[in-house]
């Protein structure tokens, strides 16, 4: 899926035409699926340790490694400044399934609680939205067709609004208040 993403990305570049691509990366999740480098790894640094996932930390590996790689590719092709990343969870893990730890939020995976639907997301425009900021306010996953919709000045149907909204003015500072009122 990476070596894909980043050959299509490339394909595009050349054409010097807008794209988008979404990579739905089908790790961290069940079915298990790793590389074996990685598996090696992590019983390596487990050795010793409380440790009761390494399979999935090799997912959680060869996850970043992809990522990171598509974040190359678009370095590589020069692309960081007019890029929007997007980088999220669908959900919560299923605590009581795989050994998942939503940490101190309460519930899991399929609940209505903050385990089940409070998830990292990251957003990233280099040069416009600021390194490092923290944003503590609910946003949805709904709000990245929104954004892209938005800053591409693409045309929306006025009898049909979108569930989301642009996020841009409210991680530069620019749109004081919250996105939304309830999630």
């Amino acid at each position: 899926l990476t070596q894909r993403t980043c050959d299509f990305m490339e394909t595009q570049a050349r054409s010097g035409k807008p794209f988008f691509v979404q990579v739905s990366h089908y790790a961290v999740h069940l079915d298990i699926f790793y590389s074996e480098d990685s598996l090696k790894q992590t019983k390596r640094l487990a050795k010793g340790k409380k440790h009761t996932m390494p399979e999935f930390a090799a997912m959680t590996q060869d996850l970043d490694d992809g990522i990171g790689a598509v974040m190359d590719k678009i370095e590589s092709l020069g692309l960081q400044d007019n890029t929007y990343v997007f980088f999220l969870s669908d959900n919560g893990g299923p605590e009581t399934k795989n050994g998942s730890d939503n940490g101190p939020l309460r519930g899991a995976k399929g609940d209505a609680w903050e385990g089940g639907y409070r998830v990292p997301y990251a957003v990233r425009w280099k040069g416009t939205l600021p390194a490092g900021t923290v944003y503590d306010h609910p946003v949805s996953s709904l709000d990245i067709l929104a954004t892209i919709v938005d800053l591409a000045e693409a045309p929306t149907d006025p009898k049909r609004p979108l569930d989301g909204v642009n996020l841009v003015p409210y991680l530069t500072g620019k749109k004081d208040g919250v996105p939304h009122d309830t999630i």
